[in-house]
């Protein structure tokens, strides 16, 4: 289980990276995990973060939503949870 969730995670940041920064910046390491990547298996590993989110404290979930699914900032993040 941690080498599947090293591998989902490190492929979710490789195409935020590449979504949201210019492709030359993208660590090799995440480049190659985003290549092995098939549309089925994103797909695949989306349903299954819902599904792991939906298991997560609201505050957890809230917080891990606004930063890696809406882009907010650390201090953002903090201000819109009252921490």
């Amino acid at each position: 289980m941690p080498a599947y969730l090293t591998a989902t995670s490190r492929a979710v940041v490789a195409d935020y990276w590449r979504r949201h920064r210019e492709a030359d910046d993208l660590p090799d390491e995440f480049a190659s995990a985003a290549e092995c990547v098939s549309a089925t298996a994103v797909e695949d590993n989306t349903r299954r973060a819902n599904r792991l989110l939906a298991l997560l404290p609201d505050h957890y979930r809230r917080v891990l939503e606004l930063r890696f699914l809406s882009g907010c900032s650390v201090r953002e993040t903090a201000k819109r949870v009252q921490i």
